[in-house]
């Protein structure tokens, strides 16, 4: 393969993965969790499921040694940390879209 065919086949991934960012910090901003566009239907994490995920996870011991700190810290401090979490998946799906940080 070429260089100019890994080139493009990487814009192609970090905007994909720019793009399922993105819509998941949307959908933490504006509370909502089904997407349709045509025939094309996704689900997307709003902070609800992202708190529900975590306490999930703490609760059946999927998080391994950072349990302590997701029950002292995250899980108490959500209603700051849900926002900080929007605003990271929202920076971080605009960057990797617009190429911030890439060459």
């Amino acid at each position: 393969m070429t260089a100019a065919r890994w080139q493009w086949s990487l814009v192609a991934i970090r905007s994909f993965v720019g793009i399922v960012y993105f819509s998941n910090g949307l959908a933490k901003l504006f509370d909502f969790s089904n997407f349709s566009l045509g025939p094309w239907s996704q689900y997307l994490i709003n902070r609800g499921g992202a708190y529900s995920i975590i306490a999930a996870n703490v609760h059946n011991g999927g998080i391994g040694p950072l349990r302590d700190f997701a029950t002292g810290f995250v899980l108490p401090h959500w209603n700051a940390l849900g926002w900080v979490l929007t605003g990271g998946e929202l920076a971080v799906g605009l960057g990797l879209m617009l190429g911030i940080l890439g060459r």
